[in-house]
């Protein structure tokens, strides 16, 4: 292969990864939550996930949409590799999904539970869990399908919205 086709082969890679971010961040029938091995072990037990402290004292179980997850692991979980990606069932939350504004023109997803007061999220909403590895500069999740996943660390921008979810695809 030479240097023209190299080039081009990664340029197919590069449109490939940004058609997956976009669908991804679209599709708002899908939420995460970044968990704690020990909450999500707690969750699995008894088949609900009650959240930590900032979720109890909050009134509310914090979840992100796709294109938050990087900006939320860098801003809450810088250090941590005890880390699980859960992704949720937007649809089967119902209307205990609600999206917050927590920064100016910047919506989070929250799960406040049926009757809109605290609720735990139920086991059933959750459609997948992945451990997240901690690399240098990016948190690493291998999904079942042979896929890598990195999830870049970033910083926030001066207008106090997240950078952009960079996502790296490598097929094995």
């Amino acid at each position: 292969m030479d240097e023209r086709e190299r080039e081009r082969e990664r340029e197919r890679e590069r449109e490939m990864e940004m058609e997956m971010e976009m669908e991804m961040a679209q599709d708002e029938e899908i939420v995460f939550r970044i968990s704690p091995e020990e909450e999500w072990r707690e969750a699995q037990e008894k088949g609900a996930l009650y959240g930590g402290d900032l979720d109890k004292s909050s009134g509310f179980i914090h979840l992100s949409k796709f294109s938050q997850v990087e900006g939320v692991l860098a801003l809450f979980y810088t250090g941590r590799e005890d880390l699980y990606l859960l992704t949720v069932d937007a649809k089967k939350l119902g209307d205990g999904l609600r999206y917050d504004e927590a920064e100016k023109g910047v919506f989070f997803p929250h799960f406040y539970g049926p009757s809109g007061s605290f609720a735990p999220l139920p086991l059933d909403t959750v459609i997948s869990f992945k451990k997240l590895k901690v690399e240098k500069d990016f948190w690493q999740m291998t999904c079942k399908e042979q896929v890598v996943l990195n999830i870049y660390k970033g910083s926030r921008g001066e207008d106090a919205s997240f950078t952009c979810f960079c996502v790296s695809i490598v097929l094995r």
